[in-house]
């Protein structure tokens, strides 16, 4: 249940930290002392996980518990914080929650939960989405790195000319790549994966850029040192007292972060009660910086355009613009969280993966073929067919080695019939509903009855909507891992419509159709028919219909069936005795889209 993918990596840094603060915040619950086997254990080829969680509400109790389960099996595999974040993020197809129990205990529910996820699944995500991202970090963390280290040099230079201004704004600007380096790389602890730009480990690169800050801030002291000498007047004064004020804030906002990093890092292991006073804080935080941003702007006015105190002010608005997007980020995290927890965020992802990559059992199916398409006629032309056709089957094989087959439909057909030119025919419409049973074994045999629920033609409703029975024989197959009919070739006649009087179209028509499943990606249907059609516009007041389709799909994916249907058909009306009066009029064949979706 996926770039914004690296903004948010930064944020749910640290996750392994986290967990562990997480576990030693929650307080042990009398049913999760209960419950049976260890936090954490390997089965086979998968791995099992339990938590447990406390809430006055149940829904809260199952969230913390499914959080928890999530924490005890990174923590039992020794996996990063940045495996975690990805995994949370994407989570295979593979993760199962189960809940074991849930009680209420006078007014707290407690829940116990566990989940289960097979070693591919985990394999998958290592050297995949996990390595991509790891990957990016540290190559990214690297560009940021040679950033840094251009920027010392640059305000070493200015240093030592005496460009005091310059040089602190160098020096500022070494600190922020380098924040934003380590800030880049916090989450990932896994010493195996090399940047390709240098070969340098997460732990290497963190130790290196340590060295890079510490080298900017004795820089920075160097430059605040003489700042007392250089200010010259009151106006000066003034405004570099707003820039220190301002600066303070940003210093302040850039401790409550450091504070709060285990928090911010992973707010998933924590609960409202920790949370949203939390959030209360970072929005007063980011109100305090927003204040001390406006009043440096004020301030700017009485500078110079050139000169130390405005390259000070410059610097500041950069250290309040960087410590406000950390709080922003951070606010977003912690509230993002409170309503909407990672745990019910991961189980919402997996159930939306299930929708759209299930393998289907095609036990319900939904088709549509709509109105535009080819139209094969002298010269073929893209159009609106002016038919519409839809079918809801459901459909299914019970038994081990033979059993039964049962199988439903309702369907809307569009036909047109005979009329002076094809654009001009008549259309029929029919909404009709059949039901199949049959008993399988090596063969599958079966019989079945349909009947119209509305037949009309250009609006004009048929009083006696029309009756079918139909027989066949088929193929049930379980190599897919389930029981389903493969193939099935029917034949199906239609009860007279005028059965007071022998019409040989009317009492001798017929029907053949076949459907062929070749495996789970690709589906062939074929359907041809002879048969009288009620229209009143003909001498005899019926009209003899050809009609034939052709349709292929193929699954992708697999729960969607996409395919084109060749479909055509020719009328021609009938007199009162039943002879046919001309050639078959209204011959067109239509090229159009299916689009199926299946359970």
């Amino acid at each position: 249940m996926r770039d914004a993918r690296l903004p948010s990596v930064i944020l749910l840094s640290c996750l392994l930290g986290a967990v562990a603060a997480g576990l030693g915040a929650q307080s042990p619950s009398p049913a999760g002392a209960a419950a049976a086997g260890p936090a954490f254990r390997a089965e086979g080829g998968s791995y099992l996980a339990r938590g447990s969680g406390s809430s006055a509400l149940e829904s809260e109790a199952l969230e913390r518990a499914r959080a928890a389960a999530l924490r005890a099996l990174f923590a039992g595999l020794g996996k990063d914080r940045l495996f975690a974040e990805v995994f949370l993020r994407d989570p295979p197809i593979g993760l199962v929650f189960t809940t074991e129990s849930s009680l209420k205990e006078g007014a707290l529910f407690t829940a116990n939960v566990s989940l289960r996820v097979d070693d591919e699944s985990l394999r998958i995500v290592a050297r995949g989405p996990f390595l991509a991202a790891a990957l990016a970090l540290l190559d990214e963390a690297e560009s940021a790195t040679l950033d840094a280290e251009g920027f010392l040099a640059a305000a070493a230079e200015a240093e030592s000319a005496a460009l005091l201004g310059e040089s602190l704004g160098r020096y500022g600007q070494a600190l922020d790549r380098v924040s934003a380096a380590l800030a880049l790389i916090e989450a990932l602890e896994d010493g195996s994966v090399l940047s390709t730009a240098k070969g340098r480990s997460s732990p290497e690169l963190k130790r290196f850029l340590k060295a890079l800050g510490d080298t900017a801030d004795k820089g920075v002291a160097r430059i605040r040192a003489a700042e007392a000498a250089l200010a010259k007047d009151q106006a000066a004064a003034a405004a570099s007292a707003v820039i220190d004020a301002a600066l303070a804030e940003a210093d302040q906002a850039e401790s409550l972060l450091a504070e709060e990093r285990p928090l911010v890092a992973d707010p998933s292991a924590y609960g409202p009660e920790r949370l949203e006073p939390l959030l209360d804080r970072l929005a007063l935080q980011s109100r305090a910086l927003a204040d001390a941003l406006a009043a440096l702007k004020r301030a700017a006015s009485s500078l110079p355009d050139k000169g130390y105190a405005r390259d000070k002010l410059l610097f500041a608005e950069r250290r309040l613009a960087t410590a406000e997007a950390g709080i922003a980020a951070a606010h977003r995290a912690v509230d993002r969280e409170i309503r909407d927890p990672a745990a019910a965020r991961a189980e919402r992802a997996r159930r939306w993966k299930w929708v759209f990559l299930h393998v289907p059992r095609e036990y319900l199916s939904l088709r549509m073929v709509p109105p535009l398409g080819l139209l094969l006629e002298s010269e073929s032309r893209f159009a609106s067919t002016g038919l519409f056709d839809f079918r809801l089957r459901s459909e299914g094989s019970f038994g081990e080695s033979g059993g039964v087959f049962i199988r439903t439909s309702l369907d809307k057909r569009d036909l047109p019939l005979a009329g002076p030119e094809a654009d001009l025919a008549p259309v029929e419409s029919t909404l009709s509903q059949s039901v199949d049973f049959g008993v399988w074994g090596r063969t599958l045999v079966y019989a079945g009855y349909g009947w119209d629920w509305r037949r009309s033609l250009e609006g004009a409703v048929d009083p006696r909507p029309g009756r079918r029975i139909r027989a066949g024989l088929g193929g049930v197959d379980d190599t897919a891992g389930f029981k389903r009919a493969d193939w099935l070739i029917g034949l199906s006649y239609n009860l007279p419509l005028v059965p007071e009087r022998f019409i040989v179209a009317d009492s001798l028509n017929a029907g053949l159709e076949a459907l062929f499943r070749l495996g789970k990606i690709a589906v062939l249907e074929g359907e041809i028919e002879h048969r009288a059609h009620r229209d009143p516009a003909a001498p005899g007041g019926l009209d003899a219909v050809l009609a034939w389709r052709l349709a292929f799909g193929l699954r992708l994916p697999s729960a969607f069936l996409w395919g084109l249907e060749y479909s055509g058909g020719a009328a021609r009306p009938l007199a009162a005795d039943g002879s046919g009066l001309g050639e078959y009029e209204a011959r067109i064949g239509r090229l159009r889209l299916i689009l199926e979706y299946a359970l």
